[in-house]
């Protein structure tokens, strides 16, 4: 998932630099100050879940399952840049909203059927970057906060779990391009990770399970700033 982000994110810039911007990119465009705008774009979501069929005296099998799935997305961003030169450091805030369900079965021992839910994620970013005239390449990180929930429903006794993911982080990088003095387009790749564990308990048995959930966002937006 980790390459196809950085693949994406290789496409984006490549979009964004065409020879048809060589001329403006030789301008000199001032990224200071507060910017908002909206996203659109692709996401695709990879659940690992691990199952340790812990112990009790119903039969127990470890395993694991490997769904995924992927949705079109939105986002709405807010976000600042201070500017040093060529330099340009910030941060932003945005939220993605997304429509996952995700249902597959686990047949070990007892079995279970497993859920994962997902209606959007916020992520706290810090950005840098480097400015080319009219054209910000820049990289990011930061904070992801999930509104995503694993359900682990156990057919021995029966047993049911729901684990709510909150709290993750978030990596990429991307370009972007002042078409005019408080405008600019913006295309990104960015990878988001959030990472669960618990133990589902029955009468005779606890189940453990874990599950890793990755998120690939490829979008393009635009940027307002005041």
């Amino acid at each position: 998932m980790k390459k196809t982000a950085a693949a994406a994110s290789a496409l984006a810039l490549g979009a964004l630099t065409t020879p048809a911007y060589a001329d403006e990119a030789a301008g000199n465009h001032d990224w200071k100050g507060f910017y908002a705008g909206a996203t659109a774009g692709h996401t695709s979501a990879d659940h690992d879940w691990k199952i340790d069929g812990g112990e009790g005296f119903s039969a127990t099998e470890d395993g694991s399952k490997h769904p995924s799935e992927s949705r079109a997305q939105g986002a709405l961003l807010m976000g600042y840049n201070h500017q040093d030169g060529a330099l340009v450091v910030g941060g932003e805030l945005d939220y993605s909203l997304l429509n996952f369900e995700e249902n597959t079965r686990f047949d070990g021992g007892e079995g279970a059927d497993l859920r994962s839910k997902m209606h959007g994620f916020g992520t706290v970013r810090g950005r840098v970057g480097y400015a080319a005239g009219n054209l910000l390449y820049f990289a990011t990180a930061g904070l992801a906060i999930g509104d995503l929930k694993h359900t682990y429903n156990s057919d021995g006794s029966p047993a049911t779990k729901h684990v709510s993911a909150t709290l993750g982080w978030v990596a990429g990088g991307g370009v972007e391009l002042a078409v005019s003095e408080n405008v600019s387009l913006t295309g990104e790749a960015v990878y988001a990770a959030f990472d669960e564990s618990a133990t589902a308990v029955g009468p005779f048995f606890n189940d453990k399970f874990t599950v890793e959930t990755g998120l690939v966002n490829i979008r393009v937006g635009l940027h307002v700033r005041f």
